[in-house]
């Protein structure tokens, strides 16, 4: 069946889709899974309809009945029309783009929807239930899409979750857990948290008083979430938390996405979720742009109606790229950053061309150097000669730079147990200076 994104309907069947969803929201079941600035997205559950209502429903909606079992719906939290369309629209074309590719298939996808338009709905019980669930209820007209639903958890919850994990004895004081909690034990005290009581539990470990609620979308509210985010973030990445293969699929997927003129322009972390299986859902396109090839500038896709800048698709990369980072590679990365400036001057001094007159006079202290530690001076005076041929005669941070360059150079050539010596040496010495001593502990770590 073709799907279309808006319908109009009768008055007979405005009633009847009315009925139908009352009935659904007067379940005991019914689940609020997740909430954003657009809207909110409930589980659909049909055991509270009959065989034929399923079906009417499912007609009515052009869900097929073999998916029934696993629908949700996204009430939008304030009316504007064609906005339901709008965006489930850009959802259909992002799927069209990313679902069809078997090599992303495994990994990433997105919810294939259903119905993306606006319904009539006057009767009081049903309106009271949406408004109790965070929907404006001012009018008689909302926005809903149908789509499938994602079981399991967007991002934003997982991190939340391992931040805790990884500070859970003052978690424990904080929720009153008085027992001895084995570290497999972690979830079931977790698993049942609101994403309110997380975010609070998150808050209160960090120190940090929120002054915005997480559903504020204000400048101020997006940049508190940003700083309190970063500083989650320091607490648990290095750990190796995330598959980094998933990381290329992701990217693959949002290339995919722009290729074919869909920018989602709030992929943030509650903004994918991760099924049981570990296969990634992009969600939530309620900020998403449709551009055509070749039309418009590039640099006003991020900018919002109000003028404002939002995040580029692809930031969501990085930070994932943090998580995914395991405690090994994060020291290897922190030492090649401390290392940068020597390995730069060492590999100048290896060259067999000089491009300039500072790149030949690098080389030429390294000759003398060579010839120093030959002569069997000792090892600290011909560093400190060897920065003061290229300029550098003070304890400055370029004169370490070059010091460490000549270490790793006599490393390379013949004296890296002479090198390994020094370092540790130099590291007990309590007078060195601290930045010297970094460097001296990166080098003695590298070799």
């Amino acid at each position: 069946m073709e799907k279309n994104s808006d319908k109009n309907e009768t008055a007979e069947e405005q009633t009847r889709v009315e009925e139908l969803l009352e009935k659904l929201f007067d379940s005991e079941s019914i689940n609020k899974v997740n909430e954003g600035h657009h809207g909110a997205i409930f589980e659909l559950d049909f055991s509270g309809l009959s065989e034929s209502e399923k079906q009417e429903f499912c007609r009515h909606f052009q869900i097929p009945i073999s998916d029934a079992g696993e629908v949700a719906v996204k009430m939008l939290k304030l009316y504007q029309p064609r906005e339901a369309e709008k965006e489930f629209l850009a959802q259909e074309k992002a799927v069209q783009a990313v679902n069809g590719r078997e090599e992303l298939r495994a990994n990433v996808g997105i919810p294939e929807c259903y119905f993306g338009g606006e319904i009539s709905i006057s009767g009081r019980p049903l309106k009271d239930k949406l408004e109790a669930a965070g929907i404006n209820v001012a009018t008689d007209h909302f926005g809903v899409i149908m789509m499938d639903f994602v079981k399991g958890e967007d991002l934003g919850i997982y991190c939340y979750k391992q931040f805790i994990k990884a500070h859970f004895d003052r978690f424990k004081e904080l929720a009153g857990i008085e027992k001895e909690v084995a570290a497999e034990e972690y979830d079931l005290y977790l698993n049942g948290e609101s994403i309110d009581n997380l975010i609070l539990f998150c808050h209160r470990l960090l120190g940090v008083r929120a002054k915005y609620h997480y559903l504020d979308d204000s400048f101020e509210a997006r940049q508190e979430r940003s700083d309190i985010a970063n500083k989650l973030l320091a607490g648990i990445e290095n750990k190796g938390l995330f598959d980094r293969s998933k990381i290329k699929d992701l990217r693959a997927a949002i290339s995919a996405m722009h290729e074919q003129g869909v920018f989602h322009r709030d992929l943030h972390w509650r903004n994918i979720v991760q099924d049981k299986d570990g296969k990634l859902f992009i969600v939530d396109f309620g900020s998403a742009k449709i551009v055509e090839a070749g039309v418009g500038e590039m640099s006003s896709i991020y900018q919002s109606e109000d003028g404002r800048l939002m995040d580029k698709d692809e930031a969501i990369l990085s930070f994932l790229q943090r998580l995914s980072v395991t405690a090994e590679e994060a020291d290897k990365i922190k030492i090649e950053r401390n290392l940068a400036m020597a390995v730069k001057v060492k590999n100048i001094a290896n060259q067999d061309v000089f491009k300039s007159p500072k790149e030949r006079k690098i080389n030429n202290a390294w000759m003398i150097l060579q010839e120093s530690v030959g002569a069997g001076l000792k090892l600290g005076q011909v560093l400190r000669e060897f920065s003061n041929n290229l300029g550098e005669y003070a304890d400055s941070d370029l004169s370490f730079d070059y010091q460490i360059s000549a270490l790793l150079l006599l490393a390379e050539n013949g004296y890296r147990e002479k090198v390994k010596e020094f370092c540790l040496e130099k590291i007990l010495d309590d007078k060195i200076s601290p930045v010297f001593l970094s460097k001296l502990v990166s080098l003695e770590q590298s070799l």
